[in-house]
């Protein structure tokens, strides 16, 4: 069963690159990515606001399978 990320809730990005792919190997935490080792927290909204400053013309896949602007079908939720 997929867990749904809440807005309350935490998320931890990488500092650099934004990433949420962030990884613990031996206690430290490193992003997948660009393998940086600043890793920050804040609530999913805040990132996503972070995300879309940063990379203006790049679109953020959500759970449903949807794009913000327009819709794209992915082909991994099968729900």
């Amino acid at each position: 069963m997929q867990q749904e990320i809440k807005n309350e809730d935490k998320v931890y990005y990488c500092s650099q690159c934004l990433s949420l792919a962030i990884i613990r190997d031996n206690g430290i935490d490193y992003c997948k990515h660009c393998g940086c080792a600043v890793i920050n927290e804040c609530s999913i909204e805040k990132w996503e606001e972070l995300n879309k400053e940063k990379y203006p013309k790049k679109q953020i896949l959500h759970s449903r399978g949807i794009f913000i602007n327009n819709y794209k079908k992915n082909e991994y939720y099968t729900k």
